[in-house]
């Protein structure tokens, strides 16, 4: 990060929301380089771009600063991810949206669309679009899992079963092509299955490193309830790694 953006970042940070032509008379810059520099600090996920300005993606606890570094890891191909995964969806939408940080990533390209109704158990994908004034928030509410800034048990449960839904966006902690998508934890898999439960479509946005690690323990969306797999490309995976699954595979 150049010099003039890491400035941008910390007046950002400091005033929480700031507008193009404050930075433009602090930074003495013109108005078209302050605003690329906006483009870029919202591609690492540092701020959201407002109209007219920029505000702090807000770091409230060390814990949402732990889930910020775990985005910024493979953080390209996420982005990459998460841009595709917006590109299912059209104005009029009901969306459910696990916790994860691809999934999180979304937001950044869902803002644009409108209008949306969101169902989430996350914290972090409410915070980032709470202030869209043609998307309709439903926070599953539940037991609040600080660690993930999520919520998780019955309540949250119930509310996802509740809802008919034209997609849902699912993460996972590990993956094999011909079985399905794994959670580390019981109530994370009770989650997905609840967000599956009456839905159009289960799309998975999930990076190589998931399906070439290590099988997380519980099973939380079956192969052949995935409709969709977006992933990046990974020189490492076997190409014909998919070849045998039912779903359709998304890569980059």
């Amino acid at each position: 990060m150049n010099k003039r953006r890491s400035r941008i970042y910390e007046l950002v940070k400091q005033e929480r929301e700031i507008s193009v032509q404050q930075l433009v008379t602090i930074l003495g810059a013109s108005e078209a380089t302050i605003r690329r520099d906006l483009v870029l600090l919202e591609s690492e996920m540092k701020i959201f771009r407002t109209f007219g300005g920029a505000r702090i993606i807000d770091d409230f606890t060390k814990v949402a600063h732990s889930f910020q570094e775990r985005a910024e890891k493979n953080n390209a191909e996420k982005l990459r991810i998460a841009e595709a995964a917006a590109a299912q969806v059209k104005p009029g939408m009901v969306i459910a949206i696990d916790n994860g940080t691809t999934t999180w990533m979304t937001t950044k390209y869902l803002r644009e669309i409108s209008p949306l109704t969101i169902i989430t158990n996350s914290l972090p994908i409410v915070q980032s679009l709470y202030d869209v004034p043609d998307i309709t928030l439903v926070c599953s509410g539940g037991k609040f899992r600080d660690r993930n800034i999520d919520f998780i048990g019955n309540t949250a449960v119930n509310t996802f079963r509740k809802w008919h839904t034209d997609i849902s966006f699912i993460s996972g902690d590990s993956m094999v092509a011909e079985l399905g998508v794994y959670k580390l934890e019981e109530e994370s898999a009770a989650i997905v299955e609840a967000m599956t439960f009456s839905t159009n479509q289960a799309i998975v946005l999930m990076d190589s490193t998931k399906y070439l690690s290590r099988r997380a323990a519980f099973l939380a969306l079956p192969a052949n309830k995935i409709d969709i797999l977006i992933t990046n490309n990974d020189e490492n995976c076997d190409k014909d790694y998919f070849n045998s699954c039912s779903y359709k595979v998304i890569k980059f």
